[in-house]
């Protein structure tokens, strides 16, 4: 094919890629992030075939050496590398279909930012990419804004709010590139839209992220200006908006600001703020994980294993519930964490590449001043914004948008010095089509479409097997992993979770049957923690499913792994108190009280404040037949009453 045709495929393709931020799928778990993901994957991969026959047939069209592609790729590199070396490389390669941020997943940014860099090789291509962006932002807020949903089509909050701070930038930038009156109204009305949508979604670490890229980038056009009217106007303006903040924040509290959107969003940036106070916990756990494996951590997307780990019961403080992070809730910290040194150095190393392309491009003239301003601001928002939030496919999205643009901008493409060639096929394009296109297939069936089958499959069994009879459930079980997915195993946590809660229907079915059905799931139950045999929630909910398998069968043998389970996992994260209420509930089966109550009193000296302890413990010790464990019991009966007429919760059954 042709060079020019072979572009137009791609460009084509990067426009339908603007699709993922409104795809949603309400037949698979995860409705906002299966179908959004796949979807990208599957048209990414078809447009590496495109993308390598074209640079194959026309080298001209090879992404030149750049510093910023550099970064990129070493980023992605010791991501891998500490996948390879870490505690559980099933997630850090493939991730989880709550979250699909496997390197699989991810590294379909970087073939996305070098097709961007290939085909958009002008000032009009990159005005097209930044209308789509905005396009999606107005479309985003304004659904959000119909229907209520702070979460919108994306399914995040932060999610939400990354989006619409690019869509701002971006038509901040198109503002001052378009003189024509038509599309400057356009863009000021999507402004508006976005602004809005933006404080209704109500993410704090976003607010704080427009609020500091907006100084960042007044006082690069203010300091850089050499108009005096211009500069003039710009310190004042900065000067005005800083004095508004800064008074807006010292008056939050004032009664006048009570039951408004204004006061909530200022009120909320307080250190008693119970979400900032306990993703401390988080935080604090990303560092001493880092200590702990500083060159290339835990491995990419495992931090829940030092989370788990470097757990203390202080949280518990602040609050009985959330107390499991798979995300540190800041991306530094998550990076330093999963993937070392090695890997924030390379993720820095990003952002040290685009801020040396746009000095570059401004010194050679290719950036005026105002455009410089608006994309620097779009760095320091992202970057503000990642400091109390993680990454996901939609923010990913725009920061590739941004890097490409900074690309272009230090490139000298010119469509004078590409070679031409005639349209008929050559042996290099031919093998590239047969292999290239091959690959694609196999990755497209196996990794992506059979993926999105097994999810819709997990999603229907799921609804039967919670909403149907025993007979249901048994034609139901086992259909999710006829597929053998990389990814079966969230669908195999869930169908675990399910047996606990739905065991009375197996309880009824006929004994062959009933014996088929408990194996299967004992199966399934040690293929899932075999993935990482010292994953605290995955012995967790094991330890969980043979309690209940014990209480179906009454077999002892149940109890006893239910407690080696439960002793595993109080092992990987020793200050997780409902861990010792399952290992209680396992000694209270094998007849093992006494042993029992020492459980719940060190879970008692972990924290004061989890006080369903106290509940369970005079659950225990009223059991007993001897005087002294029934007056303990009911002195810490009438303790676990207090604290739920205080914190007026369920008393724990």
């Amino acid at each position: 094919m042709k060079r020019q045709t072979y572009e137009k495929i791609l460009r084509l393709g990067l426009a339908l890629s603007f699709l993922i931020f409104f795809l949603q799928d309400q037949s698979v778990i995860y409705p906002h992030v299966i179908i959004k993901q796949v979807y990208f994957n599957v048209l990414i991969e078809v447009m590496l075939v495109a993308w390598l026959a074209l640079i194959i047939k026309y080298p001209a069209s090879r992404p030149q050496k750049s510093p910023l592609t550099f970064a990129l790729a070493a980023f992605f590199l010791v991501l891998l590398v500490s996948a390879l070396s870490g505690v559980d490389f099933n997630i850090s390669f493939w991730g989880e279909l709550s979250r699909l941020l496997g390197w699989f997943q991810i590294i379909h940014l970087l073939v996305f930012y070098l097709i961007l860099i290939t085909v958009a090789a002008g000032p009009e291509d990159w005005r097209r990419l930044f209308e789509l962006l905005v396009l999606a932002s107005v479309g985003v807020a304004v659904y959000g804004l119909v229907t209520h949903s702070a979460i919108s089509t994306l399914g995040i909050h932060s999610n939400v709010a990354g989006l619409l701070l690019f869509g701002f930038y971006y038509c901040l930038w198109l503002l001052a590139k378009n003189n024509n009156w038509w599309w400057r109204g356009w863009h000021l009305i999507a402004i508006i839209l976005i602004l809005v949508g933006f404080f209704y979604v109500n993410v704090s670490g976003s607010q704080a992220a427009l609020a500091v890229s907006l100084i960042f980038g007044a006082v690069i056009f203010g300091a850089g200006n050499k108009n005096k009217k211009i500069k003039i106007w710009t310190w004042s303006g900065l000067a005005a908006f800083v004095l508004i903040i800064g008074l807006l924040f010292t008056l939050r509290s004032q009664p006048l600001f009570d039951n408004t959107r204004i006061g909530k969003i200022f009120r909320d940036f307080s250190f008693s703020n119970v979400n900032f106070d306990t993703r401390l916990f988080a935080w604090r756990a990303a560092w001493l994980g880092f200590l702990e494996r500083p060159l290339l951590g835990w491995g990419y997307g495992n931090f829940s294993a030092p989370a788990d780990k470097y757990f203390t019961a202080k949280f518990y403080d602040y609050a009985l519930h959330e107390e499991y992070f798979d995300r540190a809730h800041n991306n530094l910290l998550d990076l330093a964490a999963t993937s070392g040194a090695l890997g924030l150095a390379a993720y820095l190393s990003i952002f040290a590449a685009a801020a040396y392309g746009l000095i570059k491009a401004r010194k050679n003239s290719r950036l005026d001043l105002w455009e410089l301003a608006v994309i620097t601001a779009i760095f320091v928002g992202y970057f503000v914004h990642n400091l109390a939030v993680f990454d996901a496919l939609a923010n990913y999205f725009c920061l590739m948008l941004a890097l490409g643009y900074v690309y272009y901008l230090n490139s000298n493409v010119s469509e004078e010095v590409k070679e031409k060639k005639s349209a008929g096929l050559t042996n290099g394009e031919i093998l590239v089509w047969l292999i290239a296109g091959s690959l694609a297939m196999v990755l497209i069936y196996n990794y992506n479409l059979k993926v999105l089958k097994m999810a819709r499959q997990t999603m229907s069994s799921l609804e039967i097997l919670q909403q149907g009879s025993a007979k249901d459930f048994l034609a139901s079980y086992q259909k999710p992993f006829a597929y053998r997915t990389p990814l079966d195993r969230t669908a195999q946590g869930k169908f675990i979770e399910i047996f606990i809660q739905q065991s009375d229907k197996i309880k009824v079915l006929p004994e062959p049957a009933r014996r088929e059905v408990i194996d299967y799931f004992i199966d399934l139950a040690r293929k899932n923690l075999a993935l990482n045999p010292g994953q605290h929630q995955a012995l967790f909910r094991n330890s969980l499913f043979f309690n209940a398998l014990g209480d179906l069968t009454g077999e002892k043998k149940y109890y006893q792994e239910a407690l080696t389970m439960a002793e595993a996992a109080i092992a990987s994260g020793p200050q997780h108190i409902p861990t010792y209420f399952l290992k209680a509930s396992s000694q209270v089966a094998l007849e093992e009280p006494l042993a029992a109550v020492d459980t719940l009193q060190t879970a008692l000296k972990l924290s004061s404040k989890y006080y369903l302890v106290y509940c369970y413990l005079a659950k225990v010790q009223l059991d007993q037949p001897d005087q002294s464990s029934q007056t303990a019991g009911r002195q810490n009966q009438t303790t676990c009453y207090q604290h739920v007429s205080e914190a007026r919760r369920p008393v724990f059954d």
